[in-house]
């Protein structure tokens, strides 16, 4: 009910353009001064006919009876004329301050038309009276004491009149005096009681409203929205802002959680990449460490190569000694000759070894080369998912980045090592073609030897050139010795350079996994937050 009729109050005041709490008091305060104002108006304008005035209007009865009681002592000359005219001018001047009002005796002007009509009556008989009076004064007779007698008790039954008439008229200001009061405290007081009743309680109620809702956000309860029933005062300009607060907070919280739920997958996506990186560098590993394998085992064919190639230089020279001693020694250059040939076959077979174990290597850098790419391309991809990470993703980039300048630089070295590996290819096939010659050459010498006196020249000069062909060959090998050492090295270089990504991928992985523990804290801590459906339920 209380709250019915404080509705209906605010409607009314809204109604007429009166909304806002502020202006709610001030116009009841303007109420409450326009009645007391009204009240003293009233009391004020009441005095129209005060006591002042109507001590004067009875004083004016006794003033004229007793002018008529001083003309007489004055026809005896028993009282000077003088006291008459003074009583004379007395009444008259009362009369006229009835009239006029007299600020000086506080007397007010008498404003009732009918206690001015019996004035005036008053005013007609007194100037007979006084004429009357006047005359008998001068020369008394009979006839004048009766006309004095007459119109004395007529000037003193209208001015009876008359101050009853004013009596009556102040006794009806007095009570429409104290109506009026009492009319206008009335109001006040209801004013009062409505105000506080209507006003003060249901202010106060909606305050305490406020307070508990606050209470409930102290406790990060956002999903209790106030109703608001009049959003045009203070109380419910206050409680929209709170709903509006609870939606923005809401909508907070969502993007939070939208956001970690985002850079969760993002990690999520980016640990799957490197597990990956992760396994494509150990197997690069694994295939490194069968390449070095590979490579000290060339390094072995070429040193062997080497001690045959200088076997075969030896042998040449002495069968370049044997030639030049004669004929007599043609038989032992012929098994001479055909110790070379079979050195030679040794000779072209381990060079098809190691033709072939090139060819290997080549392969097996091919397969580094595509790790390398991959390794590069993952790298490409982790540092994509930590650009979208943003700030949190800042040192997964930097590891991704430092993934991508490894695998290049396994790229570059897997290109020097296929460079070397081609030069060594091409290298061996021309050991290949240079023994298949000796070989040649030494079948058609054992062919030859029985033509020995014959072709012994060209058989020095032959067995020259097979010594020079050696000398080549076994600088050639020498060369390859060191190109394959160098092999080596590069190789080593590669397995730690793997061995570095490999690292940094465990480590970026570590990161990830710390920033997904520090997201599902975030979540942990976002869930605490209950919100409405505007906003977010958690």
């Amino acid at each position: 009910m209380r709250e019915s009729i404080t509705h209906l109050i605010r409607w009314l005041l809204s109604a007429v353009g009166i909304r806002s709490i502020n202006s709610q008091f001030l116009f009841s305060y303007i109420l409450i001064f326009l009645c007391a104002l009204i009240s003293v108006i009233t009391i004020y304008l009441s005095l129209g006919v005060n006591s002042n005035s109507i001590d004067v209007a009875g004083r004016q009865r006794m003033l004229s009876q007793r002018l008529a009681k001083e003309a007489m002592l004055v026809a005896q000359q028993a009282e000077s004329r003088e006291v008459m005219e003074k009583t004379i001018n007395l009444f008259e001047s009362s009369h006229k301050a009835l009239f006029e009002g007299d600020e000086a005796q506080n007397i007010l002007p008498v404003k009732d038309a009918l206690i001015l009509e019996q004035l005036k009556l008053v005013e007609q008989l007194w100037s007979g009276y006084k004429q009357v009076i006047t005359q008998y004064a001068a020369s008394p007779d009979n006839a004048g004491l009766a006309a004095i007698q007459k119109q004395s008790v007529q000037v003193l039954k209208e001015m009876n009149k008359a101050v009853g008439m004013m009596a009556t008229a102040a006794n009806d200001s007095v009570a429409l005096q104290q109506t009026i009061a009492f009319v206008m405290t009335s109001i006040i007081l209801l004013l009062v009681v409505l105000g506080r009743v209507f006003g003060m309680t249901v202010l106060m109620k909606e305050i305490d409203q406020l307070r508990t809702h606050l209470g409930e956000v102290s406790k990060c309860d956002f999903s209790k929205p106030i109703d608001c029933l009049d959003s045009q005062n203070e109380i419910g300009l206050a409680y929209t802002a709170y709903n509006n607060m609870l939606q923005q907070v809401g909508q907070m919280i969502k993007g939070v959680c939208q956001v970690a739920d985002k850079v969760s997958e993002a990690t999520s996506r980016a640990t799957e990449t490197l597990n990956s990186t992760d396994q494509g560098v150990t197997q690069q590993q694994q295939e490194i460490t069968q390449v070095a394998t590979a490579i000290n085992e060339i390094t072995v064919t070429v040193q062997e190569v080497a001690r045959n190639t200088s076997q075969a230089a030896e042998s040449a020279s002495q069968a370049d000694q044997e030639a030049r001693t004669g004929q007599t020694i043609v038989n032992h250059t012929r098994s001479g000759i055909q110790s070379m040939a079979q050195q030679v076959e040794e000779a072209a077979s381990t060079i098809n070894i190691l033709e072939s174990d090139t060819q290997q290597v080549g392969q097996v850098l091919e397969v580094i080369t595509s790790i390398a790419e991959q390794t590069n391309l993952l790298a490409l991809n982790a540092a994509i998912e930590a650009a979208r990470a943003g700030d949190q993703g800042r040192g997964f980039a930097v590891v991704a980045d430092e993934v991508r300048t490894l695998a290049q630089r396994t790229q570059e070295s897997t290109g020097k090592i296929r460079d070397i590996i081609e030069r060594l290819q091409s290298q061996a096939t021309a050991s290949v073609k240079a023994i298949g010659k000796s070989r040649e050459i030494a079948h058609q010498s054992v062919e030859q030897t029985e033509e020995a006196g014959v072709a012994l020249e060209k058989i020095v000069g032959m067995v020259t050139t097979i010594r020079d062909m050696s000398t080549q060959i076994a600088t050639a090998i020498e060369q390859q010795s060191q190109v394959t050492a160098e092999v080596d090295r590069s190789i080593v270089s590669i397995a730690e350079v793997a061995e570095n990504t490999r690292q940094a991928a465990r480590q970026t992985v570590n990161s990830n996994a710390q920033i997904s523990e520090e997201i599902e804290q975030l979540n942990r801590v976002m869930s605490q937050f209950h919100t409405t459906r505007a906003g977010l339920d958690l």
